[in-house]
């Protein structure tokens, strides 16, 4: 989520009045102070809709926060905004590429781009900590690791991904990455747009939906369906496991 404060320029006879370090202080932390209070607001709204928590495998939560430990330690400036860029765009490679899910979440529209709710909970300063053990947020309000990167749960093909993913993202902003998966060919754009919710998000009269990111979608140019069976088949396959699988309250 990208928020933008301007402030009001103080008069030239003022200036003297006032420290430059102390009025720079003061500035960062009003906005700091009404990106939580957002940000707080946005996910008490969330949780109103929904009801239901969300569940995710114990393999899930440690390979997201193992993925945000290696995104911390290659790429800089890593903000809230720009990490959610991030873990979607490694979603949607992985998919586009080798017809498997990165994460298996679901994302969803939502007005400031593609989010899975669970990943946007998890970055909150709120009650739900489930990353708190893998990541925390440095001085300059961006995000790091805990401790060492562990690829356990990583295949060659998501090491690639991930490699991608940092490449990809070295040395752009949460701006570049914001413009980016919002183009008019993104995924985003396109099921906004078919939900009839695009209109809304520009006039700021919607700020999120409970509708799919539809990674199908990726795979219109795949005449022979080799890739959408397979990420058909890896769906109904992480939807069986969780049956099985020891799962965690987010």
């Amino acid at each position: 989520m990208h928020q933008t404060v301007k402030y009001g320029r103080l008069r030239a006879n003022h200036l003297s009045s006032f420290p430059v370090i102390n009025t720079v202080h003061i500035a960062m932390k009003i906005k700091y102070f009404i990106k939580s209070l957002v940000f707080r607001l946005f996910s008490t709204k969330f949780d109103a809709a929904n009801q239901m928590p969300t569940y995710l495998t114990k393999y899930q939560i440690d390979k997201i926060g193992n993925s945000i430990i290696h995104l911390g330690d290659s790429v800089s400036e890593l903000s809230k905004t720009k990490l959610l860029k991030l873990l979607f765009l490694l979603e949607e490679k992985s998919i586009q590429d080798y017809g498997t899910p990165f994460f298996g979440v679901d994302f969803k529209i939502w007005q400031f781009g593609p989010v899975a709710p669970p990943l946007f909970e998890g970055l909150t300063e709120s009650e739900n900590k489930f990353l708190s053990d893998y990541i925390q947020k440095n001085k300059f309000d961006e995000y790091e690791g805990k401790k060492e990167f562990v690829d356990d749960e990583f295949s060659d093909n998501d090491l690639t991904v991930l490699k991608w993913a940092v490449d990809f993202a070295r040395h752009k902003t949460a701006e570049d990455l914001v413009e980016y998966t919002h183009s008019p060919t993104s995924l985003w754009r396109r099921g906004a747009i078919k939900h009839n919710v695009y209109d809304k998000f520009k006039k700021k009269e919607l700020t999120y939906t409970n509708y799919d990111i539809d990674f199908t979608l990726l795979f219109e140019k795949d005449s022979e369906g080799y890739l959408l069976e397979k990420y058909n088949s890896a769906i109904e396959n992480l939807n069986f496991s969780k049956k099985y699988k020891e799962l965690v309250s987010v």
